[in-house]
């Protein structure tokens, strides 16, 4: 075991800060580390405008914390550049990454006389599905919901464990990828427009005995529980609910995908 690291996230108020979290996260999990996570708070309307992203930001600490990770979340809404230069001067920080906005960062502030530079890493948004153990990385997932914020909570949580995650909200361009590519798991709501989740579960087994289903409503009846069992769904789960709960089916559904269950 080496000499633990101590890594530096910091983020901007712009929703693409998300990637360089995943890149840190997924770095903790190779190396000993401990991650800070500094997010720079938007004000006024701008701030009611990232609230979603915050929220998806703040389901990816949760979801990082129960894996084991060292973690503590901050806040700033000074400038930026001065509490990273904080962080590195009291924390002894190893590694910063950063998103591409980290490029207009004043580097010249990041360096004290009582410090040694971190290393710096800037994160482009295709470096997003980088890092996770090599069995996860094999696998894809596919989520369909049409509404958007289920989307857009799952798949920044379900990378940062490794797997790549493509998200749709209609249910038509959903069939037609998954007639061009082969998923692992396939996570879907049931109430849509046009085709529903048991039509899209049929399609799946159709083509595929290996790929496991998974659904989520908010409108489970013990009717559609049986008529989905029958069909094949490998489990499904209530709306509201919580994102450890979806962590926990998806790996249900990893290690029968293992054993060939």
């Amino acid at each position: 075991m080496g000499t633990q690291k101590n890594i530096l996230v910091a983020v901007g108020p712009e929703s693409e800060g998300l990637t360089s979290v995943q890149h840190a996260l997924a770095l903790a999990k190779r190396i000993p580390a401990r991650v800070f996570i500094l997010k720079s708070e938007a004000t006024g309307a701008e701030r009611d405008s990232q609230i979603p992203a915050e929220e998806v930001l703040l389901d990816l600490v949760a979801a990082a914390r129960q894996a084991g990770l060292d973690l503590s979340y901050h806040t700033t809404r000074g400038p930026l550049e001065e509490r990273i230069a904080g962080f590195i001067r009291d924390q002894g920080i190893h590694i910063l990454v950063l998103g591409e906005e980290g490029v207009h960062l004043d580097r010249s502030l990041l360096r004290t006389k009582d410090s040694i530079p971190p290393q710096i890493i800037l994160v482009k948004r295709k470096d997003r599905e980088k890092g996770g153990d090599d069995m996860k990385e094999q696998l894809k997932i596919l989520v369909l919901d049409d509404e958007p914020i289920v989307g857009d909570r799952l798949k920044p949580v379900l990378e940062t464990e490794g797997y790549g995650v493509e998200v749709f909200v209609d249910p038509r361009e959903a069939i037609k990828r998954l007639e061009s590519e082969e998923f692992d798991i396939v996570i879907t709501d049931v109430r849509m427009a046009n085709i529903d989740g048991i039509q899209v579960l049929e399609y799946v087994r159709g083509r595929s005995d290996r790929t496991k289903v998974l659904i989520i409503t908010g409108y489970a009846t013990v009717q559609l529980a049986r008529e989905a069992l029958s069909k094949g769904v490998f489990d499904f789960i209530a709306k509201p609910f919580k994102m450890q709960d979806i962590r926990d089916m998806v790996q249900k559904a990893v290690e029968a995908l293992r054993t060939g269950g």
